[in-house]
This record gives structure tokens, C-alpha cells and sequence, in this order.
């Protein structure tokens, strides 16, 4: 009878620590929040064309950066390349989503050390892919870019990671 006790309890704390993600706003609702905050269209603080983009379905979340660049101050703005980021939200540990002390977010990747993958696409042609164990978002992609936005959407992040079944490491 006692043992049966103990396995009850540790059933209930277990389906009580993994509920939380059900708590607080739908995977709709936090995406659609996340997306507002997130900067979708020219750099404001650049002249040179640049843009970036965000989604966010079926969990995964992508960044896109159209860039522009010249060879010198005097050569025009020309189109140099797109940057792809894409990570599954299933694969961050919510714990690490986080505002750092150079005010960016970064998502943290649990399990395999680089699923962060990006692919480049060049001008000339050239596609090159890269992979990475860190997912950020920066300041200046944060609508309005400032440090006070940055907390809630980190904390959008870390709820639709839980959502997603993103998960914690034991130790």
C-alpha cells in the first residue's frame, strides 16, 4: 500500500511539472505576440537596404537577413546575400531563453550541440550552410529596439518552447 502511495505521488508531481506549458496564453496567441514584438522589414537604423524577417510555425522559428553592402564609401549599395537561421523549438531548453548583457536573446540548443542551421545564399551564386548551437534575436530586431522589450519576449520564447515540448536538462 505504501509503495503505491509513493508511486501516485511521484505520477502527480510528474504530470504537475510538465502542465505548466499549458498554463498561460495558446501557441497561437504567444507566436502572434512573438511576431509583433519581432522587426519584420528594412533595419531603421541602416540606410543601406538591409532587412530582416521572422516566423514562426509548426515550431520552428527562422530569421532571414537580406543584405546590402559596398565594396567602398563611394561604390553603391548592391545586394551581397540572404541569411537563413532556422532551429525547432522542441530542441531549445526554455531555461536558456534569456536577455544576455549585450541585450540580445539567445536560445539556447539542448541535445545535439549545433542544430542551428543557416544556409547563405551569395550574389554570385554561391550557397554555403553552417551550423551552430545558439539561435539570437537582436536588440535592433525588436520592435520598439529597446532593452524593454526584450524580457517579455524572452519569456513569450520560453513559454512556446515549453509549448513546443522543449525541455529543461536534468542537471
Amino acid at each position: 500500500m505504501m509503495l503505491k502511495r509513493y508511486v501516485f505521488a511521484g505520477l502527480v508531481t510528474c504530470f504537475a511539472s510538465t502542465s505548466h506549458a499549458a498554463d498561460g496564453p495558446s501557441y497561437d496567441k504567444t507566436v502572434n505576440f512573438i511576431q509583433s514584438k519581432l522587426l519584420s522589414g528594412a533595419f531603421p537604423h541602416r540606410r543601406d537596404g538591409d532587412s530582416v524577417s521572422f516566423d514562426i510555425s509548426n515550431c520552428v522559428i527562422s530569421k532571414e537577413i537580406i543584405d546590402y553592402g559596398s565594396n567602398s564609401s563611394s561604390s553603391p549599395y548592391r545586394y551581397v546575400g540572404t541569411y537563413t537561421w532556422s532551429l525547432s523549438l522542441s530542441q531549445i531548453d526554455p531555461s536558456t531563453a534569456r536577455v544576455t548583457e549585450y541585450d540580445s536573446i539567445d536560445l539556447g540548443v539542448t541535445g545535439r550541440a549545433n542544430s542551428v542551421r543557416q544556409v547563405n545564399s551569395y550574389a554570385d551564386g554561391r550557397t554555403e550552410r553552417k551550423f551552430y548551437h545558439l539561435f539570437e534575436i537582436g536588440t535592433r530586431e525588436v520592435k520598439p529596439p529597446s532593452s524593454d522589450s526584450m524580457p517579455r519576449v524572452a519569456r513569450a520564447l520560453q513559454h512556446l518552447v515549453n509549448l513546443c515540448g522543449g525541455a529543461e536538462e536534468l542537471f
